[in-house]
């Protein structure tokens, strides 16, 4: 027997139902009038000549919406109804159990109401009267911020600047240096000086002579005290530029100087 190698004739074969030519290329058939309907617009009379109208439909159904949500409102608001009405009726019953006999308030004061008439004015003045606690709470949060602000610690950079200004003098036994001694005086006979110059001028109250005898009293100065010897520098700069014509500024100047090391230094000052 011998295959059949002919090709079918598919033009002649009947498609299958919804088959549409073309359809894996992208083909989306024909369409007909009979698809889409007639092309005239419906007339929008109705056979008695009235115009029909276009949202009857959803009229219709926001009609049924409102009946659907008034039917939930009033269906709510009876379950509300019925608990309010289950609590008064709660609170009413647990008033007349805490009630002695059964009675009102009022009743249950009646024997004190009878002893009000028996006081004299003297009792009267004696009741003490009712205090707004609240208003008392809050006067006495007030008064203690007050005292807060008044009292409260002073800030960190008050203190500081406080010890930069202060003299601060320690003095313990057999380890005092000549160099804090010159500087004690030193800074006392500054301060009295402070006191009594006139700003804006030379002019000083200070008494130099008895400030160089001072000095001549201290001994000599430490190699150590670095420190002092800066503030004893500037304090004889000082004095020199306040009084030049006293000779004794010159002299100690240069003795610091020459104890600090710097003998070129001093013989410069010995020459002004």
């Amino acid at each position: 027997m011998e295959a059949d190698f002919s090709r079918p004739d598919f033009n002649a074969m009947v498609p299958p139902p919804g088959y549409v030519a073309g359809i894996g290329r992208g083909a989306s058939g024909f369409t007909t009038r009979s698809d889409v309907g007639p092309a005239r617009m419906a007339s929008l009379l109705n056979a008695d000549g009235s115009e029909t109208s276009q949202t009857v439909g959803a009229e219709q159904e926001r009609e049924i919406a409102e009946q659907v949500y008034d039917a939930v409102g009033s269906r709510v608001s009876e379950k509300g109804a019925k608990r309010r009405h289950a609590q008064e009726k709660e609170i009413k019953q647990k008033g007349k159990r805490g009630r002695v006999g059964g009675g009102s308030v009022s009743s249950l004061y009646q024997d004190v109401k009878r002893g009000l008439d028996e006081m004299d004015n003297s009792a009267w003045e004696t009741i003490p009267e009712a205090r707004d606690f609240t208003r008392q709470k809050k006067a006495e949060r007030e008064r203690q911020r007050k005292e807060f602000r008044e009292f409260r610690a002073a800030p960190d950079h008050l203190l500081a600047e406080r010890l930069s200004d202060a003299t601060v003098t320690s003095i313990s036994s057999g380890s005092a240096t000549s160099g804090g001694s010159r500087t004690d005086i030193m800074a006392n006979s500054l301060d009295r000086a402070g006191e009594s110059t006139k700003i804006g001028t030379r002019t000083s109250a200070l008494d130099v002579a008895g400030y160089m005898t001072a000095l001549e009293n201290v001994p000599t100065f430490s190699h150590d005290d670095l420190q002092n010897q800066a503030r004893i520098r500037k304090t004889l700069r000082s004095l020199i530029e306040t009084n030049p014509q006293q000779a004794s500024g010159y002299v100690q100047l240069a003795r610091l100087e020459l104890h600090g090391g710097k003998p070129r230094k001093a013989r410069e000052i010995l020459l002004q």
